[in-house]
């Protein structure tokens, strides 16, 4: 099982900071508040294993299941447009070449999907932002990741015309795109992203996330214990992580007190735990 020891030794230094220095919180809308008894369950990119990733078709896949929560990963295009995709090349996951940002909405229209294998190619289409805020609405949490900086009021614009403010929760691993949301429109929550505490320490990432208005904390999975998630919480952040496809994961997870688990086998996650 996963243990960090690097908040042991300085978490007197981060708590008594944090207590100066933590931002008065709004309360979570409901559908972002962990239920009593488990965390929530959102699928990572959808449910990928029935359709290519960070597609319409995974997310709508995903609200097969009694889950709660989607994620998906966002950047823009040339001409401005929020779209879903995770990397910041159209490489790996289409049949393009180069960098997302280069390229105009029509030309990410045209690109065909790689379908779950790698090799082959889906029906798909690469969505926008705005066609899985419709698909959603009303019916879980969507997680939106902001890849890039720079995209935030792009980003923002779609969410508010969608009238999603109360069931959307930005994430993000860049620091200004966090701030930036907390600015532009508290009333949304920001997730600070953490790659690993061993390249950027708990005691300089926690209070950074504090500083820059973050409601939560997605940390790596290597990172989680209950000795970390129970000073995060004492610090005003919610814990999330991305946890391995194995239910001992799911139930070390569960027991150390994370607020969400994020998972590439929600139904595998529900069904283990009886949802």
């Amino acid at each position: 099982m996963p243990r960090n020891s690097l908040l042991l030794g300085v978490a007197g230094a981060i708590f008594a900071e944090s207590a100066v220095s933590k931002p008065p919180y709004v309360t979570l809308p409901s559908p972002m508040r962990r239920p009593a008894h488990r965390p929530l369950i959102i699928a990572h990119r959808g449910y990928w294993k029935e359709a290519p990733e960070n597609t319409l078709a995974a997310v709508l896949a995903a609200l097969e299941h009694p889950l709660d929560g989607v994620e998906i990963d966002v950047h823009c295009t040339a001409d401005g447009v929020p779209i879903v995709m995770h990397d910041h090349e159209v490489d790996r996951t289409t049949d393009g070449h180069g960098l997302l940002a280069g390229l105009t909405l029509a030309q990410v229209r045209a690109l065909r999907l790689r379908a779950g294998d790698g090799a082959s190619f889906s029906n798909e289409r690469v969505p926008t932002l705005e066609e899985v805020l419709t698909a959603t609405r009303g019916r879980c949490l969507l997680c939106v990741e902001v890849k890039p900086a720079g995209i935030e009021r792009a980003v923002l614009e779609i969410i508010r015309a969608c009238r999603a403010e109360e069931w959307v929760w930005v994430w993000s691993f860049v620091n200004s795109v966090v701030r930036n949301f907390r600015e532009l429109a508290p009333v949304i929550p920001g997730a600070y992203l953490s790659d690993r505490f061993a390249t950027w320490p708990a005691d300089r990432f926690l209070p950074e996330a504090v500083a820059i208005g973050a409601r939560a904390v997605s940390l790596a999975w290597e990172d989680i214990s209950p000795e970390v998630v129970a000073p995060c919480h004492d610090m005003g952040l919610e814990v999330y992580t991305l946890a391995p496809d194995e239910p001992e994961s799911w139930d070390y997870a569960r027991s150390s007190g994370i607020d969400a688990l994020v998972t590439e086998d929600a139904p595998g996650v529900l069904a283990h735990w009886g949802v």
